[in-house]
């Protein structure tokens, strides 16, 4: 149970803020995060008054940190200025402008007020009456969650806002529409939906449809301007992403969200001097599309970040990092600083057990006992180096469950061993792990399949709905951001750690943003009623910041294709997601969903050496390259 308090969330000793009234009914509250050297900058637009202190917004992408009031000053002018050694923040009681600073510079310097509390939620309350979905769309906004219609559950690629519309408007489920006006690499970027069950701000998605539409949450606009480069001048670092998108390091907007293959968060490194972490009060919804309120878009010059809020607390929480010293010349110095800053206010990374570093022979579709067996052995009489194997879902179940029902099946085993692959696990895993010198790691999916499983889920209101982003499994997904989740779920590992299993592998997670972070925090609570001493490590097919200081946490690039612009990316995905708060990244070495061959194999395994953790993983069709491939190695 101590393991379990202790992953949960950040839990925080606050220092009374200084609470500072700016126009149009709004607060700011100013204080200081000494041990990442960072500001909380908190603005309300539901605060009482500059006499009430204002919390932080509860988050568990922040590691447990202390706060402190700071130096505080003001002058005639209307400034209130915060001050500590790394810096200062400051905010206009007259005219709401925003001021941030190093030690040395000024970075962010606003000549006028920065903060706004939107009014086009008020659009978003009445119904459209129409016979078309096309008609007065909300832009800027998209759904916190619904579902989708069952012709097109998982979207529509290559749209246009008219096309995406005219599409909901054949569709008879249909009752809105989200149209994606930068898809963010996902591939898909229209979304057709029979239900919405409310609304949220986001700058790159326009939403339309006869529906009425459930009051939206209040959005909170921040715009920050540099006062010490030109606009071109500045580039942002650290937002994640996934794609062609890793061609690059640098990126100009980010609207967070946990997808196959891709996920942003709501952080990015500017080379104006500073760094900033945005919290919202909007997330993890039980029906949430994996997306998080809090995006940002840039010309090169000002940003302007557009936050959701929740219910009656009109609050956005900013953690902001100004540089010490500056180098203009090498803003690189700069960015390693913010990563090791931005690590202390989320978490330092723990370490992966020693095997982890090795490498890892990932299979779906290992056949039976035999199977295993030879091709283990085969590992080491050919002197392979190998230091653990995964298996899919043939460790646990006979067959996938994609086209499992609604109601699950009687005879569906959630939590132990498939006869045919572990006819004898205690026995078989001992061999594996003692004689053979390989650890295990078994596949985790988000959802039961166990019908008597599922209807105990569904009376506790345990399961949420359809996900996105390979989140399969409709409504026999668990929501794991209730506490009852994570402890029932833990309760549920021991037994399998106790035989042998050493390490979980979780896929299809992205349902609510933080998903995967609480799935973790249950699989390392399991560990407590669990004998010996062994290292946590995960392997997860999304992240969002905090989850590396639960324990051996890694990100894998997803179901990646074998092609040549893949493995491409590859490097490029590694560096934006260590960037992003995610250190040890790991891939399906020669591509996931389709037949590979001799060459790029051999390329690939060549790049994921020099990986974290280097893993070879392929679909369930997929055959090795044929041994009598000749391939000449530059």
């Amino acid at each position: 149970m101590l393991r379990s308090l202790f992953y949960t969330t950040a839990l925080l000793a606050v220092t009374k803020a200084v609470v500072v009234p700016i126009p149009d009914n709004g607060f700011i509250s100013l204080t200081t995060v000494p041990d990442s050297k960072a500001f909380r900058v908190s603005v309300s637009f539901s605060h009482k008054s500059a006499e009430e202190d204002m919390p932080p917004l509860d988050t568990p992408m922040l590691d447990k940190i202390s706060e402190d009031k700071g130096t505080v000053s003001s002058d005639a002018d209307g400034w209130v200025q915060v001050s500590s050694s790394f810096g200062s923040v400051a905010v206009n009681e007259k005219t709401g402008a925003f001021r941030l600073s190093g030690p040395n510079n000024t970075v962010i310097d606003t000549d006028q007020s920065a903060f706004e509390l939107s009014a086009q939620m008020t659009g978003l309350v009445k119904e459209v009456s129409s016979n078309s979905t096309c008609q007065s769309p909300s832009r800027g906004f998209d759904v916190t969650g619904g579902s989708r219609t069952s012709t097109c559950p998982d979207g529509l690629a290559n749209t246009t806002e008219a096309s995406c519309c005219n599409a909901c408007d054949k569709d008879s489920e249909c009752k809105g529409w989200i149209f994606a006006t930068d898809d963010g690499n996902q591939g898909k970027n229209c979304w057709l939906m029979a239900t919405i069950d409310g609304t949220q701000g986001n700058a790159n998605r326009i939403l339309g449809g006869n529906f009425p539409r459930p009051v939206s949450p209040s959005i909170v606009q921040v715009t920050l301007q540099s006062s010490s480069h030109n606009g071109d001048d500045i580039k942002y670092f650290g937002s994640g992403g996934g794609g062609d998108a890793s061609k690059t390091l640098t990126v100009t907007k980010a609207n967070p969200i946990v997808e196959n293959k891709f996920f942003q968060v709501p952080y990015y490194f500017s080379t104006a001097g500073y760094s900033v972490l945005t919290v919202s009060g909007l997330a993890d919804l039980p029906s949430a599309l994996g997306t998080y309120g809090a995006s940002w878009t840039s010309d090169g010059g000002d940003v302007t970040w557009t936050i959701s809020t929740f219910k009656g607390r009109k609050q956005a929480d900013f953690y902001f990092m100004p540089v010490q010293d500056q180098d203009e010349t090498n803003y690189y110095t700069a960015m390693s600083e913010m990563t090791t800053r931005y690590f202390r206010l989320i978490g330092m990374p723990r370490k992966p057990p020693l095997y982890a570093f090795g490498f890892a022979a990932c299979r779906w579709g290992w056949q039976n006992r035999t199977d295993i067996h030879d091709m283990l052995n085969k590992f080491r009489s050919g002197n392979f180096p190998i230091d653990s194997w995964i298996s899919d879902f043939e460790w646990y179940t006979k067959q996938p469950d994609y086209n499992l029902p609604s109601q699950g099946t009687p005879d569906f085993t959630d939590f132990w061993f498939n006869n045919v692959t572990f006819p004898a696990p205690s026995e078989q895993l001992f061999y594996y792990h003692d004689k053979l010198n390989m650890r295990f790691g078994g596949i985790r999916k988000p959802r039961l399949g166990n019908s008597d499983s599922l209807v105990m889920a569904r009376a506790k209101n345990w399961t949420i709905g359809q996900g996105t982003g390979g989140a399969a499994g409709g409504t026999r997904n668990l929501n794991y951001t209730l506490q009852d989740v994570q402890t029932w779920y833990s309760e549920q590992l021991p037994p399998l750690l106790n035989v042998g299993v050493d390490f979980w592998w979780n896929d299809e997670g992205e349902s609510t943003y933080h998903n995967f972070h609480w799935w973790n925090v249950a699989e390392v609570a399991s560990l407590d009623n669990s004998p010996g001493q062994k290292r946590f490590w995960s392997i997860n097919r999304a992240f969002t910041p905090g989850m590396s200081r639960l324990g051996g946490i890694v990100t894998w690039t997803g179901d990646v294709p074998p092609s040549w612009d893949a493995l491409q990316n590859t490097p490029g995905t590694v560096l934006n997601w260590a960037l992003a708060g995610s250190p040890y990244v790991t891939c399906d070495t020669g591509g996931f969903s389709g037949p590979t061959n001799a060459l790029l194999l051999s390329r690939w395994y060549q790049t994921a050496v020099f990986m974290p953790v280097m893993r070879v993983h392929s679909t369930i069709n997929t055959v090795a390259p044929s041994s009598s491939v000749s391939v000449k190695l530059l």
